[in-house]
């Protein structure tokens, strides 16, 4: 499933972990309206949003995501 994270966080408290492979736990709005098929198709507006309660590091770099 894909969506949009809001960080509340300042940017120089995130900068350590941009381009890094993180795990962010938090909460999802909840969206019934998009298929696996459909979530390609929509843009990023009308995803739905992932406020992050916590980031954390797993590695120094990001794994290809296969896109």
């Amino acid at each position: 499933k894909s969506y949009v994270v809001e960080i509340s966080a300042q940017p120089d408290q995130i900068k350590s972990i941009v381009n890094t492979h993180v795990q962010i736990v938090g909460t999802a709005a909840k969206d019934s309206s998009a298929s696996s098929d459909d979530e390609k198709k929509r843009d990023e507006k009308d995803l739905p949003k992932l406020t992050a309660k916590r980031i954390t590091r797993l590695a120094a770099t990001c794994p290809a995501s296969g896109d």
